[in-house]
């Protein structure tokens, strides 16, 4: 299993490793993107604190805290 950390006010890229990712909000949402790495938080997909999202296999992200004290956890090979 791989973890990343997401600090805060910038995009972390989080390839495809693979397996299927989680991507969990504790204590704070997160935005989401695929694709190019976007200019702003609204071009993502804005998930909710206390909640969790699974990327399938094949898709690479681009993620981003909500709030800049926080940081993001993404686990990776979950399948």
């Amino acid at each position: 299993m791989a973890v990343t950390i997401c600090p805060p006010g910038v995009w972390t890229l989080i390839p495809d490793t693979g397996g299927d990712m989680l991507l969990e909000a504790r204590g704070t949402g997160f935005y989401v993107a695929t694709g190019t790495q976007p200019a702003t938080p609204a071009e993502g997909y804005a998930q909710a604190a206390m909640t969790s999202r699974v990327i399938p296999a094949g898709i690479a992200v681009w993620v981003q805290p909500a709030q800049p004290i926080k940081y993001v956890r993404a686990y990776s090979n979950l399948g």
